[in-house]
């Protein structure tokens, strides 16, 4: 039988079991899910897939999305299943080239995260998770002897993760598959926009982090940089067309490849199309779920200094139209958290 080594932090998504064994019944023959080998938990006796190095912990609803992949019905976590394995090869791209203030920030707010952890003692071997990682480029900025973990909804994000020091797990956001206080950061970039529940997400990081840890929210939809009134939102509408006619050239957007991946992707960023997040709406919600502010910001702004910020074409036209100052930080179209577990 195939040696698996499972990670000591790995617990079951549904009954919080930490205790597996290998087994054949987590066979598998899913579309894109195939394999002869896994894990079962002793708990609850569910069984996990192993494949091609990741762990399959799928939720119970997960499952059944997996199963179920040509469903009529669609809601949020089928959307991003489908969307993110269409376009898993492209999306870092898509990262770097659509954030505004430049992929650097992100970064300096990602080593500013862990480095302040690692000096207050949070201790060697101590763990990491990307969550909603994508390729999960950043994770080879941590501490050498740190452990990596990238977690994703998407097979092809995790099967294209460039970094070979991370554990990859195929997991539900919202039933985080990770044993209760094992995780000292939780690093979240342009992800929870996607999550339609976060109060459950949130609460899981509450439960997962160690009472040390960290967690990084960044680069998430801020609600004065999405279009206001009727002509913002019919230009920016009138974006579709035109990049769906540059995705053909091989100059636009993956996300638009067609009308289809468009309608899929508006559902899979539930969170945007809500109207996305204030400072108020994101702090009171992390204060609900047992977190603490240490510090948000918005745009490129981590140390607060700044008043305005040097906008992209696209956030000039749509803050201009919405008859707002698309030069001001307070209409800045990203918001970033730190936050830690508050004291019980």
């Amino acid at each position: 039988m195939t040696f698996i080594d499972v990670p000591h932090f790995l617990a079951c998504p549904e009954c919080q079991g930490v205790h597996f064994v290998i087994s054949s019944r987590a066979a598998c023959r899913f579309r894109g899910f195939e394999t002869d080998i896994g894990i079962m938990c002793e708990t609850c006796s569910r069984v996990f897939p192993f494949v091609d190095d990741i762990f399959v912990m799928w939720s119970d609803e997960l499952r059944e999305l997996v199963a179920s992949p040509d469903a009529m019905c669609v809601n949020v976590k089928s959307a991003n299943l489908r969307v993110y394995d269409e376009v898993a090869r492209d999306h870092q791209g898509h990262v770097k080239q659509s954030t505004p203030h430049g992929h650097t920030d992100l970064l300096r707010a990602y080593r500013n995260l862990v480095t302040s952890l690692y000096r207050s003692n949070v201790g060697p071997k101590s763990v990491l998770a990307d969550i909603g990682c994508a390729t999960a480029e950043e994770i080879d900025c941590i501490p050498a002897d740190w452990q990596a973990v990238a977690i994703d909804i998407s097979m092809s994000n995790l099967r294209s993760v460039v970094s070979r020091r991370a554990i990859k797990i195929f997991g539900d956001a919202e039933r985080l598959p990770l044993k209760a206080g094992s995780v000292s950061a939780i690093v979240c970039f342009a992800a929870i926009h996607h999550f339609p529940h976060l109060h459950q997400f949130f609460r899981g990081c509450k439960r997962v982090l160690t009472t040390r840890g960290g967690l990084l929210v960044a680069m998430e939809p801020h609600s004065r940089g999405l279009p206001r009134g009727p002509l913002a939102a019919f230009v920016f509408f009138l974006r579709k067309p035109l990049y769906r006619w540059l995705a053909r050239l091989g100059f636009g957007n993956h996300f638009h490849t067609d009308a289809e991946i468009q309608r899929l992707n508006d559902i899979a960023e539930v969170q945007r199309s809500k109207g996305g997040f204030t400072k108020e709406s994101l702090t009171a919600l992390l204060h609900s779920c047992g977190l603490k502010i240490v510090k948000c910001w918005l745009g490129p702004d981590f140390y607060n200094q700044k008043t305005w910020v040097l906008p992209s074409l696209k956030h000039l036209i749509i803050t201009s139209l919405s008859l707002r100052n698309p030069f001001s930080l307070l209409n800045s179209p990203s918001i970033s958290v730190l936050a830690a577990p508050a004291d019980d």
